[in-house]
């Protein structure tokens, strides 16, 4: 089991790489569930540090990202596509070009096309 430590650095690696200047509530709780956590309390960590860390700052419905936050040691993902076959792990659709979304840490996908930018994490 990952640890609530594991899963907020995790997530903050994600909100860190977002490419938005925005995005609702909605829709970042939607990444976070999708590539962190099933798990709302989780997700409601990940928020409130982004937010103590100035990562993020929050308007009524929408977060707004901190694209210099300073003292942050993330780094942004490349993606790379590959020619296999494989399933959209957002939408489930059965893909014959994958798209992964790596970071030093770790990888994300496959994803489709349409769904890497969904995460706003294409580059």
């Amino acid at each position: 089991m990952i640890s609530l430590e594991d899963n907020i650095n995790k997530g903050l690696e994600i909100i860190s790489a977002l490419d938005a200047d925005s995005l609702t509530a909605l829709e970042i709780r939607d990444i976070l569930y999708s590539l962190v956590s099933r798990n709302y309390d989780i997700i409601d960590s990940i928020l409130a540090e982004a937010i103590e860390r100035g990562l993020v700052t929050r308007s009524e419905r929408k977060y707004h990202f901190n694209q210099e936050a300073s003292g942050l040691d993330f780094e942004k993902p490349t993606v790379r596509v590959l020619e296999e076959v494989g399933n959209c792990v957002l939408c489930g659709k059965r893909l014959t070009k994958c798209c992964y979304v790596v970071f030093p840490s770790r990888t994300y996908g496959p994803f489709g096309l349409g769904c890497v930018r969904k995460v706003h994490l294409s580059q």
